[in-house]
């Protein structure tokens, strides 16, 4: 696929090596929080009222997984390219798609893929997200029969991502769904995780029961 160039997959990898090659560690941040009380939110108090159809108008397909379909648009107002993963809304999916959103919300940090917004068009709720231009680790390792990675990329991503978790423990969470096709790389070599249709957030409630 021409979205996700040959070059930018190893300006990711490259970049990797570069940080190995000078040392550079950085440093694990854990947040230190008490257990959250049951979430009373609704849908409707998660999303956005605007019409994204209005402001996003240009949305190109470029992924399909079980939980939907995911594509690149620009936002008119700012110019900033995002990723909008489209999801269909139906009463089975309801209680997840909740957790996802208010998950993604109340999560900053440099290894989780950034929230943007979300929405509900007809049948569909819209997650808007950062777009990582790398694309997911399955791409780095199935795309290219030439792009091997060596021992100290692949630390590197792993220490990345165990950042990410350490951070979504400290928060009481659980991804529940850690594997390469929701590990993104940025152009500059930034590896964040994401979709978090699976996760699950620890509550006082569930302690005490």
């Amino acid at each position: 696929s021409t979205l996700f160039p040959y070059t930018t997959l190893f300006r990711s990898l490259e970049f990797a090596d570069n940080l190995q090659n000078k040392g550079i560690q950085p440093e694990i941040v854990k947040e230190n929080v008490p257990l959250p009380d049951e979430s009373s939110l609704t849908l409707d108090q998660l999303v956005e009222k605007d019409d994204p159809t209005q402001i996003y108008g240009d949305a190109k397909k470029i992924g399909e997984g079980a939980a939907g379909e995911v594509f690149l648009a620009t936002d008119s107002r700012s110019g900033q390219r995002v990723a909008i993963k489209k999801m269909q809304l139906h009463g089975e999916s309801l209680k997840m798609l909740i957790t996802e959103i208010s998950i993604m919300k109340t999560s900053s940090h440099p290894n989780i893929v950034d929230y943007i917004s979300s929405y509900i068009v007809e049948d569909q709720l819209w997650v808007l997200m950062e777009y990582m231009g790398g694309g997911c680790l399955t791409e780095v390792l199935e795309q290219f029969d030439d792009v091997q990675m060596s021992e100290p990329q692949m630390a590197y991503v792993s220490y990345e991502t165990i950042k990410a978790l350490i951070y979504i423990h400290s928060l009481h969470r659980v991804h529940r769904d850690i594997k390469s096709d929701n590990i993104l790389l940025g152009d500059d070599g930034s590896v964040k995780i994401a979709d978090f249709g699976y996760a699950a957030q620890l509550t006082k409630k569930q302690q005490s029961s």
